[in-house]
């Protein structure tokens, strides 16, 4: 069920929410979730592991650490929900990293391998990897994500400019479990609604939005077997790819705007991010017949063609247009040919090649 907010009140939600904790929780469940009452034994919390990498994501690590601290309630006959809070940074020079140490937690460079029987939970904020499957594997209860958006509307990286860029009314943040080798495709395990204020940047949006994802996470934690027995499969309309919603000519003014500054990047299908270079003058693509090369198939947006002529990977785009790249930069390659990319990447993939990442 989606809640409505909008910016006047999003504030006297986060109180009422941080009020919520200070009651007791009463929890009975054979799965051992959240504050376990077993007779003849105390009572435990959650054991954590935390992925993060900005300020966005720091605002849910503040309010977990409050928690793993005891510094949530004055109440100290209320035991703190986690008992243990670890943390793995994809740097050791962001803000996540100065925090864990600031504070003392233990922290783990990404990759990490967690060891086996050590976590209930993973939370996952603006992390920006693929989490490995037997990482997920490793908490008990596997892995819960704060998103952005209201999925499945903007799935991927940036969903906050996204949202932003194509004037959206309404955003939101999702908590959802996460699904080994696919990006933002998880069950929803909850979802609360934001509505956007006129000319506000995507910077002060993200702000705004930081800290109701940590109250959100957080009021799921609470009652979490609850949450997790009840979560959703995302429904399949409303799902945004820029593939499917911008022109090759859309495409090309992004890319002579960003390049050289940002990376124009597109995700290949196992979430494998892909920076895109070279990119061929849609007026040139236009004229190579790429429906008539395809062979009877009729492509989507996000279809992928080897062009071996010309020698360059072509993505189809809305409206039927196509854009091209004379040379992409898969993550953890150099930047190699288009050539070279079909040989190692679209050779191997299982056909037709369907995008299913927006293109950022």
């Amino acid at each position: 069920m989606l809640t409505y907010l909008c910016r006047k009140c999003h504030h006297k939600l986060l109180s009422v929410l941080g009020r919520q904790r200070s009651r007791p929780q009463r929890w009975s469940s054979s799965a051992s979730v959240g504050r376990i009452s077993i007779a003849g034994q105390r009572l435990r919390g959650l054991s954590v592991v935390f992925y993060g990498s900005d300020e966005f994501s720091l605002e849910t690590l503040k309010l977990l650490n409050r928690d793993f601290a005891g510094q949530t309630t004055g109440d100290q006959s209320i035991e703190p929900l986690i008992t243990r809070l670890d943390v793995v940074l994809s740097s050791e020079l962001n803000v996540i990293a100065r925090f864990a140490a600031q504070h003392r937690l233990t922290a783990h460079r990404f990759p990490y391998e967690l060891p086996a029987d050590t976590y209930d939970i993973g939370v996952v904020s603006s992390f920006g990897h693929l989490i490995p499957k037997r990482a997920i594997s490793a908490c008990r209860l596997g892995m819960l994500n704060i998103h952005g958006s209201l999925l499945p509307r903007w799935r991927g990286a940036a969903p906050v400019n996204y949202a932003v860029l194509n004037a959206d009314a309404i955003t939101g943040i999702t908590v959802m479990r996460i699904k080994p080798k696919k990006f933002d495709v998880g069950d929803i395990v909850c979802q609360m609604e934001y509505r956007i204020p006129d000319r506000i940047t995507a910077k002060e949006l993200k702000h705004l939005l930081a800290p109701i994802g940590a109250q959100l996470l957080w009021k799921c934690l609470l009652d979490l077997d609850n949450h997790l027995n009840n979560a959703k499969p995302q429904p399949n309309e409303g799902i945004t790819y820029e593939w499917s919603t911008m022109t090759a000519t859309d495409i090309d003014r992004r890319f002579r705007a960003f390049d050289g500054f940002i990376d124009v990047y597109t995700h290949w299908t196992d979430g494998t991010r892909v920076r895109l270079h070279d990119m061929v003058s849609p007026e040139v693509v236009s004229t190579l017949e790429l429906d008539r090369l395809c062979g009877g198939r009729e492509p989507s947006p996000g279809f992928v063609y080897y062009h071996k002529k010309r020698r360059i990977v072509c993505v189809q785009c809305a409206a039927n247009t196509w854009s091209a790249f004379g040379s992409l930069a898969p993550k953890g390659h150099k930047q190699i040919s288009a050539h070279q990319f079909n040989n190692g990447f679209i050779k191997r993939a299982v056909n037709p090649v369907v995008l299913g990442q927006q293109m950022t």
